[in-house]
């Protein structure tokens, strides 16, 4: 029996009979057959058997699950249906068990269950002595298997091309439930539940579209009430030999060429065959046996599915058969042969050469494709495919899957509400081999939906346009394609497909820890496996899914059982995973395992860290407080500071001050590390006086002068006192010192000592401010100034002589305010007001402001102190500031008298120093930090 290049090339016979297993020989043969690292093709082969007598029926013969023998070289894979103890056999994948090509002739030995169907139950009797008195047939059908893995749906160009999320092309990584919408144009989304087939896991799909010789097999097994509802000219009683089962009865209807041939008495099934050719005897050569079959219905499908143990396909397995593997993204408008370009259709009938025969091809070799109406009907299934034809002239999927564009449209379930409920996810899903008494599946509904709306076509047909060949084009598959179950059209046929379900072992694969632009080994710690067939060798495919991103990434040229990868990225803050999956592919199925590998970040990204107030330890800024293996290096730190493994500082004594670089690494990043600075200093944030002793070396001395306070107008506080000046400079010492820091602060606002009197100044100096003598109903007391903050050698009485003329630096405090005028800011060497660094209002603080009908604001602090305006509602002036060592600066004697020189009396100076006015609000603040090279 011819069909579709696959040929049982004998007559099958039982040979031998043990026990309830018959031993069936047959020879098997098909042409172009392969084995890659991605898929291959088989033969589909399943059994039918009757009793001699005109109206015995046939049945399905359910095999052994193990003992089928086709010689070396190639191995079985079973199709059960059912599950459990009542699960059956009803075919077995014949396939080549290594990665190879060419032609297959084998002779092939099954074992068949005589009792395991129990509508025609056999024993060994009924055999007869020669074991002929039983009608056996081997039906193959070519397969191709779509392997496991992700791919794109839709194309974002196509006729109501899928999307997900708005997004198209999309992409289906698993089975687990989706729901799709379309775009070009839109259309109202669907969900699908996880048991409708999304093309993910791997499928066996007919090479081919059915031929009309299968088609014909087919009907020829069924009994006569079956074969009346898969024809549409069925009243045999009125036929003649030769009369057409589809379109007019007299001639071909669109190449379609199954004829009625008998019907010897009435109530027996009819005979069908082929014709093709009405000049030519029945079954010649060109009698269009291998011409892909239309005039099919979604019944006609769901019967010779389940006829011959498979099921139908979904549209999403239509595009998975037709896409390249993902990473591929699709082009716009691609058919079947992944490219939008290279469509070369038939321009005619007089394209076809042998027309008819198993030969049948175009006179111009390039012609991929059967579309636009130019023929009248479809051609030989494979046609386009020569010796010498690449994928895109043989219109061939990526997997070599034909005819997937043009020729007949694909029948298939769609994702419709009526046909969400469409289940592959169980053996049940698939044909057991036997039809109901009308002909119709006995599949269940709760499997495979019978309403009109759940079926479509996909792909085009040789009436159709060329824009409906596209591989995401939809116009077809909106649920109105087909009036009723038993609809017809000439240009439909369909092709069956069948789920795998082999358990394989992923085995297992561990990475680890490392850093960004390290290479890292993802080792191999047990290899795949499949239980079943423990010989066959796996295909590794390796994949990537990188940080924050929701699909995994093919690695490109990447097939070991172990992989070295060296392309992390981490520019965050914190640790990343990249994970990584292992797709192991055999002959059978395919395992996956996933591993994560943890990405530490750079350990820090600045250079400097300066740390504050920190004693007795701290722990060094760093992202890596969970990395293994780790190493901290101090440079020169001072006498008995070290440093942890976890970058814990420890040994610090009271007010540190220094500078030292830390440097980590870690074995997980071998050949890295990283170094920066940390700086340890000194701030006195609190008003008062404190002291610290500096060992010698060099110094950054910062001070900050504090704001005057707030005045009122009509007992609103509104006017804000000025801001205190800023100093700065370097100092050298060498040899230890001891320092007083005292920090100035904010004079008091208006009305803090009562509605009348005048606010307090802040301490180090600030003026008070004046009373209010009016005591009306709305008060308005001035506020007071504030202090300054400096760094002295003498501690004490923050007034006393000794002290504050010991003092190498000065910040002077701002002015308070008062009724309607904010405070003046503490200033650099002079200061509006007329403090300067000879005279002010005293040296070291500022005057009170005047008792009037609106309080005057207090003079700030400073080197010396600020003035106050003496007038009604006068605010008060900044003092001003003092550095030893910068230029303009005059400098006292232990006596008190200027030198008419900058630098201190002690001669401790600065360099590098900087004065600036207003820089403050709020409390003053004093800052040593170690100078850095």
């Amino acid at each position: 029996v011819l069909g579709n290049n696959i040929r049982v090339a004998s007559k099958p016979r039982v040979v031998n009979i043990v026990g309830d297993t018959a031993f069936v020989e047959v020879n098997v043969s098909w042409d172009n057959s392969w084995r890659d690292d991605f898929n291959w093709d088989a033969a589909w082969v399943f059994l039918k058997y009757k009793k001699r007598g005109a109206t015995e029926p046939w049945h399905h013969g359910y095999l052994a699950r193990e003992g089928h023998n086709a010689g070396g070289g190639y191995s079985f894979m079973l199709g059960e249906t059912g599950s459990g103890s009542s699960a059956k056999v009803s075919g077995v994948f014949l396939m080549r068990n290594a990665i190879s090509e060419g032609n297959v002739w084998v002779t092939l030995r099954l074992k068949w269950l005589i009792k395991a169907n129990s509508k025609k139950a056999l024993t060994a009797a009924d055999f007869g002595n020669k074991l002929d008195k039983i009608y056996v047939a081997i039906h193959a059908i070519e397969m191709v298997y779509i392997p496991y893995g992700s791919y794109y749906l839709g194309d974002n160009h196509s006729a109501y091309s899928f999307a997900k999320s708005g997004v198209s092309p999309c992409l289906i990584d698993s089975e687990a439930a989706i729901t799709l919408n379309t775009v070009n144009p839109s259309s109202t989304s669907v969900s699908l539940a996880s048991y409708y087939p999304k093309g993910y896991n791997g499928f066996y799909i007919m090479k081919y579209e059915t031929s009309q010789e299968q088609y014909m097999e087919f009907l020829n097994s069924l009994t006569l009430e079956q074969q009346k509802t898969h024809v549409a000219n069925n009243n045999f009683s009125a036929m003649n030999r030769g009369d057409y089962i589809f379109g007019i009865t007299g001639s071909p209807d669109y190449r379609n060429g199954l004829v009625f041939i008998e019907q010897r008495q009435e109530g027996v099934p009819a005979v069908f065959g082929n014709n093709l050719d009405q000049a030519n005897d029945l079954f010649s050569r060109y009698d269009g046996q291998t011409v892909a079959c239309g005039y099919l219905s979604p019944y006609d499908m769901l019967a010779y599915c389940d006829w011959s143990g498979l099921r139908p396909m979904s549209e999403l397995e239509y595009e998975k058969a037709c896409r390249r593997p993902y990473p591929q993204i699709p082009e716009k408008g691609e058919y079947a042969w992944n490219s939008n370009s290279g469509l070369n259709p038939m321009t005619g009938e007089s394209n076809l050469l042998y027309y008819g025969d198993e030969r049948e091809r175009s006179t111009i070799e390039t012609h991929n494709v059967n579309s636009g109406g130019v023929i009248n009907g479809p051609v030989r299934c494979g046609m386009f495919a020569t010796a010498s034809t690449n994928q895109t002239q043989a219109g061939a999927t990526n997997w070599g899957v034909m005819e997937m564009s043009g020729n007949l449209g694909e029948m298939c379930y769609i994702a419709s509400t009526a046909a969400k409920n469409f289940d592959y996810s169980v053996s049940d899903s698939h044909g057991d081999g036997e039809l109901n008494a009308d002909g119709s599946a006995n599949t269940g509904v709760d499997y495979w939906p019978t309403a009109a709306g759940a079926f479509g076509v996909r792909g085009g047909s040789f009436f159709n346009a060329d824009s409906l060949l596209r591989t995401s084009d939809r116009t077809k598959a909106q649920g109105t394609t087909f009036s009723s179950i038993n609809t017809r059209y000439a240009n439909f046929g369909f092709r069956g497909v069948r789920s795998i379900k082999i358990e394989t072992n992923s085995g297992k694969i561990q990475g680890d820890t490392t850093c960004p632009g390290n290479e890292l080994h993802i080792v191999n710690v047990q290899e795949a496996s499949c239980p079943d067939f423990p010989d066959l060798r796996f295909q590794y495919n390796w994949y990537v899914k990188k940080p924050g991103e929701s699909k995994f990434d093919i690695i490109p040229n990447e097939s070991g059982v172990s992989l070295v990868y060296n392309n992390f990225v981490n520019t965050g803050t914190s640790f990343v995973t990249y994970q990584f999956k292992r797709v192991a592919v055999c002959a059978v199925g395919m395992a996956e395992t996933v591993t994560n590998v943890c990405i530490a970040p750079k350990p820090w990204t600045n250079s400097l860290d300066t740390y504050t107030n920190v004693d007795p330890s701290f722990t060094v800024t760093s992202t890596w407080g969970n990395m293994p293996q780790v190493h901290w290096i101090l440079e020169t730190p001072p006498t008995g500071i070290s440093i942890s493994n976890k970058g814990l500082v420890s040994g610090l004594t009271t007010n540190p001050v220094f500078w030292t670089n830390v440097t980590v690494s870690s074995d997980k990043c071998p050949g890295q590390k990283w170094t920066k600075k940390i700086v340890v200093q000194r701030e006195f944030r609190s008003v008062g006086s404190s002291s610290i002793t500096l060992v010698p070396g060099e110094y950054v001395m910062e001070c900050y002068g504090a704001e005057g306070g707030r005045g009122r107008t009509n007992w609103v506080l509104d006017e804000y006192g000025g801001n205190g000046a800023y100093t700065k400079g370097t100092i050298l010492l060498s040899s230890s010192q001891l320092f007083y820091a005292y920090v100035g602060g904010k004079g008091y606002d208006s009305g803090t000592n009562g509605k009348y009197t005048g606010a307090d100044g802040g301490w180090n100096g600030g003026g008070a401010g004046g009373n209010d003598k009016n005591k009306d109903t709305k008060p308005e007391p001035g506020a007071g100034g504030g202090g300054a903050s400096d760094i002295r050698l003498e501690g004490g009485s923050w007034s006393g002589t000794t002290s504050l003329r010991s003092r190498i630096m000065v910040a002077a405090g701002g002015g308070g305010g008062a009724h309607t005028n904010s405070g003046y800011s503490g200033g650099t060497l002079s200061v509006t007001g007329g403090a300067n660094q000879t005279s002010g209002y005293a040296f070291g603080y500022g005057q009170t402001g005047i008792t009037s009908g609106a309080g005057g604001g207090g003079g700030g602090g400073g080197y010396y102190g600020g003035y106050s305006q003496q007038y009604d509602k006068g605010a008060g002036y900044g003092g001003s500031s003092f550095i030893s060592g910068y230029n303009g600066c005059n400098a006292v004697n232990t006596s008190g008298s200027h030198t008419g020189q900058s630098i201190h009396y002690s001669g401790l100076k600065f360099y590098n120093a900087t004065m600036t006015a207003g820089a403050r609000a709020g409390d003053g603040l004093i800052r040593i930090s170690p100078a850095l090279p």
